[in-house]
């Protein structure tokens, strides 16, 4: 079911693009590397990295082959996960505001710079949506273990 709500939340997504204009508008690989250069880091350094990964193998299963401590890892890592991408989120819309405040002189920089400030909050806020079922499931999960 998982994959078939991310699948409805995608459509969306591709039709709001639509109907504000062109999808490619949305599309900035600068932000998205500010989002990913910032957040898996983070993960990395914690050693939640692999708990991420095995958060989201677990929304393809229908039985949970990990045991209670493992579920709170894949917990611990949905969390900081979510934590981090709202700080990368807000981090680059920062710079990228700067950058554009410091470029009000030449209009032809105020653009991308205001693109990478709002786009890294959007992009931010999509893979947070994406990481918020995996937690759910989890937390489920270790409610119902006895």
């Amino acid at each position: 079911m998982y994959f078939v709500g991310i699948l409805i939340f995608s459509a969306f997504l591709v039709a709001l693009s639509f109907f504000s204009g062109s999808a490619s508008v949305y599309v900035d690989l600068p932000s998205l590397i500010v989002i990913l250069a910032l957040t898996i880091p983070i993960l990395l350094a914690s050693g939640l990295l692999p708990d991420l990964f095995r958060g989201f193998r677990l929304m393809g299963m229908k039985v949970n082959p990990y045991s209670s401590l493992e579920l709170k890892r894949i917990t611990q890592a949905c969390r900081l996960a979510l934590l981090s991408l709202l700080l990368s989120g807000l981090t680059g819309t920062i710079f990228g505001t700067v950058g554009m405040l410091s470029n009000l002189s030449d209009p032809t920089r105020i653009g991308p710079n205001l693109a990478i400030a709002m786009l890294t909050t959007l992009y931010a806020i999509v893979l947070g949506f994406l990481i918020l079922p995996v937690q759910a499931k989890v937390r489920t999960i270790l409610d119902t273990m006895v």
